[in-house]
């Protein structure tokens, strides 16, 4: 789990922020995490390249001399390249930890292959992968390489120990946007190829009080039609005793057919608070809005980051513990 570490404000006025954290029962130390659109700044805040020391490290582990061990040459880190990696990325971890989410900038000379090997190698400085090969992190890859339809998200909706899920979720830009500019079709499920962005600690704060109460009872069942599991019934937003926020969410996770429908196992209460749900998470103001970059490496915290990410054709996904 993710330690509080907040001073700096990204998000919300102080005197804004207090009221609302207030109201709802939140952790005066989450101000960072009360973002919208024009408070979380631009491109230049919290995208940057990888820390040249990280950097050093990756690179001399994936053009190793001739008499480099065999050991070195292999994909996964030694203790030490994890260990050195994992303090020069100590900004990052800050940011995952205030803002939500970091895009790291590999290098644009590296290959497809060598910018895979690289994201590998860097998930592995800031976490524990889900995957425990390169050539695992590759098979997924094929997997989750089938279109999905769009729709705010977190991955925590996705096996039966939701609350207990990966802590972070890295994607990969294999290739460069096809578009010059974000569809502005609404309906437009097929061609996703830019990152959404949205504060679930925002997103909590914009909701009315009844549909609070309701997407926290534990009353939600999850059902991942790409993996054929059905979860636990889960509550959409829970408050830890430390004052911090978990979601779990996937609209088509919830059984939403094609034509926008919910399950009619969902009672009338529990739909209108996801219509309310699903109505604020539309509010162009509150999220952040992005084309990919060959190269970008987009990292989230998956407790309380919504995503709506690309077509999976143009990403690899990985999920990792923080360590």
């Amino acid at each position: 789990m993710f330690p509080i570490l907040s001073n700096i404000s990204f998000g919300l006025p102080r005197n804004a922020a207090s009221y609302i954290l207030r109201r709802y029962s939140l952790s005066s130390s989450v101000y960072s995490r009360l973002w919208d659109a024009s408070t979380v700044g631009d491109r230049s805040v919290w995208a940057r390249p990888v820390p040249d020391v990280a950097l050093n490290i990756l690179r001399s582990r994936m053009f190793p001399s001739p008499f480099a061990s065999q050991s070195s040459k292999n994909d996964v880190l030694n203790f030490s390249e994890i260990s050195e990696g994992w303090k020069a990325l100590k900004q990052e971890r800050e940011d995952l930890s205030n803002r939500g989410f970091v895009l790291l900038q590999l290098p644009k000379d590296l290959s497809d292959a060598d910018q895979k090997r690289m994201f590998w190698y860097l998930c592995q400085q800031l976490g524990r992968p889900l995957n425990k090969s390169l050539q695992d992190l590759e098979e997924g890859e094929k997997i989750y390489s089938l279109p999905l339809r769009s729709g705010f998200k977190t991955n925590q909706a996705r096996s039966k120990a939701a609350y207990n899920n990966y802590d972070l979720v890295a994607f990969l830009c294999a290739k460069n946007s096809k578009n010059s500019a974000p569809s502005t079709d609404s309906n437009d499920q097929d061609d996703i190829d830019f990152y959404q962005l949205i504060s679930g600690y925002t997103v909590f704060s914009q909701l009315s009080k009844n549909a609070r109460a309701v997407l926290g009872q534990r009353a939600f069942n999850f059902i991942n039609e790409l993996v054929k599991e059905e979860a636990n019934l889960l509550p959409v937003f829970q408050v830890k005793e430390d004052g911090g926020l978990t979601i779990c969410y996937s609209r088509e996770w919830l059984n939403w057919n094609s034509n926008g429908v919910m399950s009619s196992k969902l009672n009338v209460d529990q739909q209108k608070a996801l219509e309310e749900l699903e109505q604020v998470l539309e509010r162009e103001h509150l999220r952040i809005e992005f084309r990919p970059q060959r190269g970008d490496m987009l990292i989230i915290n998956n407790r309380w980051i919504l995503n709506n990410s690309p077509d999976r054709n143009t990403v690899v996904l990985e999920s990792l513990d923080l360590r």
